[in-house]
């Protein structure tokens, strides 16, 4: 490209040198004596020659590449499920890339100056501050920020993306814009989310297992709201041993699911539910205070669980003993409400079954 250029050149400075020189001779009649040699007229001219043939190149070649660049942007966007966007600072106009609304399936037309709005609008509202952040602290040059946010779909529904930004700046050091894209990663966070809830789920009834329990409790005790109070539940079905070996463990396993149905049924959506083990069950109750209280959720749970039609024959009565303890009455750690739930529920059991009881520092204090 630059020899074809130079030669184009050096030919065009050639013709324009000559033509200069017939017009001059037609005027002066010979050459003046003031007229630059052949050689450095033609090196001038071929000069100015070369300049606008490169200039026309550009304007008319490169055009058509930046429209192909726009397109292979586009459709790399598209392809990638992401999509693109600047915000400048002075201006604080807002842009994105064209595959937008066919990203989140909705009628949108994010354009002009309420489109900060409008964006605003579609990002859950938990998740508003950290776009904000990134705004009122931009990423220092050559770093970037990032952040997992939830925007509107089509439907109603949240999908998870990916934000991630970068920062320019003037040569004074102040942000002129972010430049960023937000990548769509809901599955990656749902195959998360399902890889959580199978490590602190139970698989055969549903409810959190013993170390989500422990770990929910202990977190509720240091929380400010545990000056409201709360009450652990320790749950032993009765006969559950009898039931396995003599109907098998399929039936030993339906009532474990019927027990876990009966708990969410008794118990309140924002109670703690879980199993321990076996045939044993945890339920902790936040802001519940009163040994009463405690007492008359514990009688419902031992009448409903006793009322379910499992055995026709009621060879195996279908009934559970249940230990309390409250906080912080019985201490003020997960460990210590257990030990004392534990130790009342297994009393239970020595008295007759089918019963609750208080811890002994509860039943000592209602004496």
């Amino acid at each position: 490209m630059g020899r074809r250029t130079a030669a184009i050149g050096a030919a065009l400075g050639a013709g324009l040198s000559l033509l200069a020189e017939v017009l001059l001779l037609c005027d002066y009649g010979s050459r003046a004596p003031w007229m630059l040699p052949h050689a450095v007229l033609l090196c001038i001219l071929g000069a100015i020659g070369a300049g606008l043939i490169v200039l026309a190149s550009r304007l008319f070649l490169q055009a058509p590449q930046s429209a192909a660049e726009r397109g292979q942007f586009y459709l790399l966007s598209h392809f990638a499920n992401t999509f693109l966007f600047e915000y400048r600072f002075q201006s604080r106009v807002l842009t994105f890339s064209d595959n937008l609304p066919q990203e989140l399936g909705l009628g949108l037309h994010l354009e002009g100056a309420d489109c900060s709005l409008r964006l605003c609008k579609l990002i859950h509202r938990e998740d508003r501050h950290k776009l904000r952040a990134m705004a009122e602290n931009p990423p220092a040059p050559k770093d970037e920020a990032l952040q997992e946010l939830r925007l509107l779909h089509s439907g109603g529904s949240y999908v998870w993306y990916e934000c991630r930004v970068a920062a320019t700046y003037d040569r004074h050091g102040r942000p002129m814009a972010l430049l960023g894209r937000f990548e769509n990663i809901d599955a990656r966070k749902r195959r998360e989310a399902n890889l959580v809830a199978r490590s602190t789920r139970d698989d055969l009834t549903g409810l959190l297992n013993r170390s989500a329990v422990t770990l929910r409790v202990e977190e509720w005790t240091q929380s400010p709201r545990a000056k409201e109070g709360g009450a652990l539940f320790m749950l032993d079905l009765d006969n559950f041993k009898s039931i396995n070996d003599s109907q098998g463990h399929a039936t030993g396993d339906r009532a474990l699911r019927l027990t876990a149905r009966v708990l969410r049924d008794t118990f309140r959506e924002s109670d703690i539910l879980g199993r321990a083990g076996g045939d044993e069950f945890l339920v902790f109750m936040p802001g519940v205070s009163s040994p009463e209280l405690a007492s008359s959720r514990a009688e419902r749970l031992c009448r409903t669980l006793s009322e379910q039609p499992f055995d026709s024959d009621n060879v195996f009565p279908f009934t559970c003993s249940v230990g309390i303890s409250l906080f912080p009455q019985d201490g003020n750690s997960y460990a210590a409400l257990f030990e004392a739930a534990d130790a009342a529920m297994y009393q239970a059991k020595r008295e007759g079954k089918n019963s609750y009881r208080l811890s002994s520092s509860l039943a000592d204090s209602c004496i």
